[in-house]
């Protein structure tokens, strides 16, 4: 037999968990909202100094200068070459990875525009210098919200 106010009980509970989960992605989106232009600044700097493949340097440097201005640990070494690994939590379970690449095209910049590319014949074509940039405005986000909470991420 199935108490009657059981249902009412879940159904109650359920509202509650839904309304704060609204009220939290509602604050993350006007967080987020908040640093677009910060992030966009990294995308215009990134797409003006692009870099082929495993030659990515220069971005790589921008990375952990960001991250150190936000007072994100990052392992002082490169993985893959030019790859920065930074985390934010504790180090206890659970995990959650994030990544995004940094390496441009072997392609000339023909649309000249105030952010165009300053390195001949290579380009962000691909998307890569907006993937970074939007990595890291998550990296900022999560910092400003998690850094004490039990969990990770890489």
């Amino acid at each position: 037999m199935v108490l009657p106010f059981i249902p009412a009980v879940f159904n109650a509970a359920k509202k509650q968990t839904l309304a704060a989960a609204s009220k939290e992605r509602s604050e993350i989106l006007a967080a987020a909202e908040e640093i677009k232009e910060w992030i966009v600044d990294i995308r215009h700097k990134i797409h003006e100094h692009p870099e082929l493949g495993f030659e990515c340097g220069d971005t790589a440097e921008l990375v952990k200068a960001t991250l150190t201005e936000l007072g994100i640990f990052f392992y002082d070494k490169f993985f893959a070459k030019t790859g920065v690994v930074g985390r934010i939590g504790s180090g206890n379970e659970p995990f959650v990875a994030l990544r995004a690449d940094m390496d441009a095209l072997p392609l000339q910049e023909l649309y000249e525009w105030t952010h165009m590319s300053q390195n001949k014949g290579v380009m962000h074509a691909c998307g890569h210098d907006a993937h970074t940039a939007m990595l890291l405005g998550a990296a900022k986000l999560l910092q400003e919200r998690y850094e004490k909470k039990e969990f990770e991420v890489k």
